[in-house]
């Protein structure tokens, strides 16, 4: 049986710490990242763009009240459905 190659997971969210958006995410090799932006817009662009070149990935993008407003998928997505 195959194995299936695990998932590096980000997301964008609002941190009310720092009063910045906060771009955070994790590989499945164990590399950790963590940058932060004035505005959401960057984070989103930054944080795709390291998705995608960490393919298989996830990224999940958080409004600042902390609920996932959006979802993307990279790399070869297990579900058949569009979207």
């Amino acid at each position: 049986m195959k194995r299936k190659p695990k998932r590096a997971k980000f997301e964008v969210g609002y941190d009310r710490r720092l009063a910045q958006w906060v771009g955070r995410g994790r590989t499945p090799v164990g590399s950790r990242y963590a940058i932060g932006f004035e505005k959401k817009p960057e984070a989103v662009a930054w944080m795709v763009g390291l998705a995608r070149r960490q393919q298989p990935s996830q990224l999940f993008i958080k409004g600042r009240n902390g609920k996932i407003q959006d979802e993307r998928t990279f790399g070869n997505d297990p579900r058949r459905t569009k979207g």
